[in-house]
């Protein structure tokens, strides 16, 4: 969804379009969301997601807990999708999930981008425009 902003340089948040804070729900379901944001546009794997989530000692349904937790991020992420039609945010591909959005939308992405910028102005000797830059990546964290 167009206008999903993910925010982990701090506590974790996703806010939609309007900047309403959504409601991600239990715990674990959090920790998926912010462990698939870690990695924006990369399959993340359910075994991997089911390794983490349960720190090496899943239970017996973990796979069906975390097929619930993914309908229901789906759900929250992109309220207005008509029913039986395909997600276009939180999506499975083969070996598990991806969350589809652009690396502009995920706070710490922003963060690394502006720390670059920073860094290669400090390395032509442009002082001004590195601290600019490095002080709009800092003025991401939230906390």
């Amino acid at each position: 969804m167009a206008g999903l902003e993910f925010r982990l340089f701090g506590p974790l948040e996703v806010a939609d379009a309007t900047g309403r804070i959504l409601d991600l729900g239990v715990r674990k379901q959090r920790a998926l969301a912010a462990m698939l944001a870690t990695e924006p546009g990369r399959v993340v794997s359910l075994d991997r997601l089911v390794e983490e989530l349960w720190e090496g000692d899943p239970p017996a349904g973990a796979t069906r807990t975390l097929q619930a937790y993914i309908a229901h991020l789906r759900r929250v992420l992109e309220p207005d999708r008509p029913p039986r039609t395909p997600p276009a945010t939180l999506l499975t591909r083969d070996p598990g999930y991806l969350l589809a959005v652009a690396p502009g939308q995920v706070d710490l992405e922003r963060f690394a981008a502006g720390a670059a910028e920073g860094r290669a102005a400090l390395a032509r000797g442009a002082h001004r425009e590195a601290l600019a830059a490095l002080d709009r990546a800092l003025e991401l964290w939230r906390g």
